[in-house]
């Protein structure tokens, strides 16, 4: 056999490709399914297209090439599976001929005892085509990932179709035996079975998935039916029919709890109930309208053993409301000006928990630094010295370190790009004696490096970008098993109340991007499966799908 993509240890293959989308009413169990026609992309800077498997008849002629009929066949498929009503994305509608580039690929999880490890070559192989087709099905947020391919054999006599999975995908089990199943009972092909191998672009396509083998076309008897019309329709409504049947199956189920509301204000109540369940003496509340007042409010919520509530600027939620009756704190914290939250929130505020007004105050400064800076002063500098500095423009930073600074009362401050903001200044320098070491969270491009060059022993986290960033504090300072929050990176106000919730268990905040794992997030659960076994998902499945919850059982197992 010399066809399909070797192994996880043998390198991979390269980048881009035209994109096929159909879409018709939604059935049912609809979902995003994304298609990857194998080879017929070139693999080395000047080399050819990658063939696959070819057959050449008696004289040596080529007759058959597994790249052309791949995408014959995926082609088919995915106009199937449109008339359904998902939504399909193919990785190529023709030969991919761009040149390749070098980008970062999977080392070394082959081998049980290895750990994954995701790193640049610094030459183009293989791996980089691979890695391309796993590039664009993940940011796609496909529900699903099949990878057509066709087999071959020294032997003629080889024959028959196999479907492919990972030992580590246990829905992509359940898919396979589907696909395998309506396939053999509609088509003349031998039952090859189901089949358990590291193929690269199954391995680590984040999402359930599985290499369909179509008959072999070394064997005449196979090549004649794929190669015909007639075949490859029957053969792709046999394939679209085990999809309907996985589908139908309703695989998608809950794994791990989930704090979540119908809203952010729901879900910052569910929060509020997880981690202070007989009540709280003090609350926060902040504007759930926008996410700088709360960027620093773990350590406080920790200092204060206070949940963080959310309200609209000039409404307050029903769900805060009940929330504060049930906790019957004795004071209220409100983060932010009358802009944020306004005197009428505040008001309903106190009276739905039962207190009176002098037992609210405010912290509010004049903008989103001189707020941090107040609460920073608020919560002090422990007495390790340490203090957590962040970019001012982006709340994501500030997420990653905000479960961790808070359990460990680190104060959070924020910095502009240009200049370290007067309210930084100002605290570091009332705090000289103290502030002895700088955790700096995010890259030079959110904190250069010359803004920070007066702080005290630096200390930088950071990856390329936001979601590199959490990953690597995960894996920095989150050292211990513990709990980890997951929670959606761009829907911050959840991001910001699984902080405050992380701070209270000494968990950490995992960011996940909207229908995907980031790939540095995947390293991090690859290499450290032990840290990760207790998960909180944070927000509703609208903001937070089931299928994140797959793609992170896949990477534990």
């Amino acid at each position: 056999m010399n066809r399909r993509p070797r192994p996880l240890a043998a390198p991979c293959a390269l980048f881009a490709a035209s994109l096929a989308f159909l879409l018709c009413a939604q059935p049912a169990h609809a979902a995003r399914i994304f298609i990857d026609p194998g080879h017929g992309s070139i693999i080395t800077p000047g080399g050819g297209v990658d063939p696959g498997a070819v057959a050449k008849d008696s004289a040596g002629t080529v007759i058959a090439k597994e790249k052309d009929l791949a995408l014959q066949i995926a082609q088919r498929l995915a106009t199937e599976l449109g008339k359904r009503g998902h939504e399909v994305q193919l990785y190529r509608t023709g030969d991919v001929t761009a040149t390749p580039v070098d980008r970062m690929t999977w080392l070394g999880a082959s081998d049980p005892a290895d750990s994954a490890t995701w790193q640049r070559s610094e030459t183009i192989t293989k791996g980089d085509s691979l890695q391309a087709r796993c590039d664009e099905a993940n940011a796609s947020g496909a529900d699903l990932f099949i990878s057509v391919h066709l087999n071959a054999a020294d032997a003629t006599s080889a024959t028959g179709y196999e479907t492919w999975l990972t030992a580590e995908d246990r829905l992509g089990a359940l898919l396979a035996s589907y696909v395998q199943r309506e396939v053999i009972a509609s088509t003349p092909f031998r039952d090859r079975g189901t089949k358990t191998e590291q193929f690269y672009v199954i391995r680590w396509s984040h999402m359930p998935a599985i290499l369909a083998e179509c008959g072999f076309i070394s064997n005449p008897t196979d090549r004649a039916y794929v190669t015909s019309a007639s075949g490859q329709s029957t053969l792709a409504r046999a394939m679209a029919d085990g999809v309907d049947a996985f589908l139908a199956s309703e695989p998608y189920r809950q794994l791990w709890p989930r704090i979540s509301g119908t809203t952010r204000y729901g879900t910052a109540a569910a929060l509020s109930l997880d981690g202070w369940p007989t009540g709280a003496r003090t609350v926060l509340l902040a504007t759930g309208e926008n996410w700088p007042d709360a960027l620093a409010s773990a350590p406080l919520s920790h200092k204060l053993d206070a949940p963080l509530l959310l309200s609209t600027p000039s409404t307050l939620p029903t769900d805060t409301a009940e929330e504060l009756a049930r906790l019957a704190p004795d004071n209220i914290v409100v983060l932010g000006g009358t802009g944020a939250v306004s005197d009428a929130v505040v008001t309903a505020a106190a009276s739905a928990a039962g207190v009176a007004p002098r037992d609210v105050r405010r912290i509010a400064g004049a903008n989103r630094y001189e707020t941090a800076a107040l609460i920073a002063t608020e919560v002090g500098v422990p007495t390790d010295g340490r203090v957590a500095v962040v970019g001012g423009e982006s709340p994501a930073d500030a997420v990653s370190i905000s479960a961790y600074a808070g359990a460990n009362s680190i104060p959070i401050l924020l910095t502009e790009t240009t200049r370290l903001s007067t309210a930084t200044a100002d605290f570091k320098a009332a705090n000289a004696s103290t502030w002895r070491s700088t955790l700096i969270i995010g890259g030079t491009a959110v904190v250069p490096d010359a803004v920070v060059s007066a702080l005290p022993s630096r200390r930088r986290i950071a990856g390329p970008d936001r979601y590199a960033t959490n990953a690597a504090v995960l894996q920095q300072l989150h050292t211990a098993a513990g709990l980890h929050y997951v929670a959606n990176g761009e829907a911050y106000p959840d991001c910001l109340t699984a902080g405050v919730r992380g701070a209270k268990s000494a968990g950490a905040v995992m960011l996940v991007q909207p229908r995907t794992l980031g790939n540095y997030q995947r390293l991090y659960i690859e290499n450290h499966e032990t840290r990760v076994r207790a998960i909180r998902m944070v927000g509703g499945t609208r903001v937070l799908p089931i299928i994140h919850e797959w793609m992170i059982d896949k990477a534990l197992r």
